[in-house]
């Protein structure tokens, strides 16, 4: 897909080079032609555009252009003008001259002024060490090809527009440069240019397919973890020196390179899930006293309080989800009736508030952090920064903001519709 979207970029270069001068200033709202797929194509390929090319500036275009912006300290307008599009690599860059020709090609055997401008520029990033002398033969093709390759161009050996806007841009990758710090530690949580460097190397290589924030989420970390597993690394979601320098080498393998087969799926059910074995559930824990809502196959929320009650009263971890032993215990003929409680009744009403502590707040604090809204700690401690995680929570979903996670929160935090953090 990467390598289609590519050489779609490529292409669209050449026609818009010939289509449109070079000096277009921006592509704003409303404007259409090969150079807005131009940039679609370019933020589609950086994860920020999700719709389709259809060189037209779109509403989708703009929300795309602005937010990559903001992630990378440009004006915050929606408006790709010199600087975004320099940043792109689409069109000339910030401080070159416009007189670019509108189909650049450089290629072994060329002379002139454009090749010593290259050889020198080379030469200042640390891939040529020959005399700057204007005439591109093995010395300049081979530095050619090494910047192509670190900085994830195709490497031809020619500089068409793609490696001329990249070769003199401020993002141009330089030989020494490219190699990480020995003290490099990127990890859960870490925000900055080098996680949106992380993210963006990640997405080339199909392991990312979220919008590049230039945050450590928890996405981030599992999509790290594909990458060390699929490349023999030591698996552990952390980002150092070693992963860091197979990641950005032409040697780091591909998530499409996986052949290995598939973990065994373990035994889960849960809140939210559907099925002909949430139906035996059930119909199971109906026989046994425990269960009086609808056969209906979903695993909804008197449910999930059946299966607490089973599992407290079996001496089970009480955590409303069916994994191997709860399964097998209930399936057997040891399996205790809820006649069997001698226990007063459990609270009726759901109900987490400020200073609880327990595993249901754990878990709360796991939900709300994969969603965004909570960074603090793991701790099963119902702390304020959890109170005022609760809050937002509440009020980008639209349920009465009080902090405090009745059923309704519960239930919806939950669910798929749960809506991730969105900074406002």
């Amino acid at each position: 897909m990467k390598k289609k979207l590519t050489a779609c970029i490529l292409a669209l270069m050449m026609i818009v080079a010939v289509a449109l001068p070079a000096a277009a200033e921006l592509l704003k709202f409303n404007d259409e032609g090969p150079q807005v797929g131009l940039l679609q194509l370019k933020l589609k390929s950086l994860n920020y555009y999700t719709g389709k090319i259809d060189n037209k500036f779109g509403y989708l275009t703009y929300l795309a252009v602005r937010d990559y912006q903001k992630n990378n300290g440009l004006k915050a307008d929606g408006v790709a003008g010199e600087d975004t599009l320099a940043k792109l690599g689409i069109g000339p860059p910030s401080g070159k001259p416009a007189d670019t020709p509108d189909v650049l090609r450089l290629a072994y055997g060329s002379k002139g002024s454009k090749v010593k401008e290259v050889q020198e520029r080379l030469a200042a990033l640390g891939y040529f060490a020959g005399d700057a002398n204007g005439e591109f033969y093995d010395s300049t093709y081979y530095a050619v090809i090494a910047f192509q390759k670190n900085n994830y161009l195709r490497a031809d050996g020619i500089v068409g527009d793609a490696t001329w806007a990249r070769l003199f841009s401020k993002d141009a990758i330089s030989k020494v440069a490219s190699l990480p710090s020995a003290v490099l530690r990127l990890k859960l949580y870490d925000k900055g240019a080098d996680v949106t460097k992380l993210q963006q190397r990640l997405a080339m290589l199909g392991y990312y397919t979220r919008q590049v924030d230039g945050v450590y989420t928890y996405y981030t970390y599992l999509c790290v973890r594909h990458f060390q597993k699929i490349n023999n690394l030591t698996v552990d979601g952390v980002v150092g020196p070693q992963t860091w320098e197979l990641l950005m080498s032409d040697k780091a393998k591909k998530a499409s390179d996986d052949s290995s087969p598939p973990a065994p799926k373990v035994f889960r059910l849960q809140y939210g899930d559907k099925g002909a074995d949430v139906l035996a559930l059930q119909n199971r824990l109906a026989d046994l006293g425990y269960y009086a809502g609808a056969k209906d196959s979903y695993f909804n929320y008197t449910l999930y309080l059946a299966v607490r009650k089973f599992q407290r009263i079996n001496g089970l971890k009480v955590d409303g989800v069916v994994g191997p032993l709860t399964w097998n215990l209930l399936m057997s003929d040891k399996a205790k009736k809820a006649s069997d409680d001698s226990s007063p009744p459990a609270p009726k009403v759901f109900r987490l508030q400020y200073k609880d502590k327990n595993a249901d707040v754990l878990a709360l604090q796991n939900r709300l952090a994969d969603l965004g809204y909570y960074a603090g700690a793991k701790d099963s401690y119902f702390n304020y920064t959890l109170y005022l995680s609760v809050r937002k929570f509440q009020r980008q979903n639209g349920l009465k903001v009080d902090g405090v996670v009745g059923e309704k929160t519960w239930n919806l935090l939950m669910s798929a519709e749960a809506k991730p953090y969105e900074k406002k």
